[in-house]
């Protein structure tokens, strides 16, 4: 069980920390090329995929904002 713990913590901090640096940089290429890194580092497995199919929408919703914010859009 505690290995479990571990991997969904340790899923759920390197997706936090791929959010966190999408919030300073903005740039959704760097995002996706991060995410598809973490999803390989962890297996390709269902459990990180679902992890990362849940940030997705969040972040493009944010980034759409953004861009919106900026006049970009």
């Amino acid at each position: 069980m505690q290995d479990k713990i571990k991997r969904v913590k340790d899923m759920y901090n390197a997706c936090a920390k791929n959010f966190s640096q999408y919030l300073t940089d903005h740039n959704m290429d760097e995002y996706n090329n991060r995410s598809m890194k973490i999803e390989s580092e962890y297996g390709n497995r269902a459990d990180i995929v679902d992890l990362l199919l849940w940030f997705a929408p969040q972040v493009q919703t944010i980034h759409d904002l953004w861009e919106k914010e900026k006049g970009e859009d």
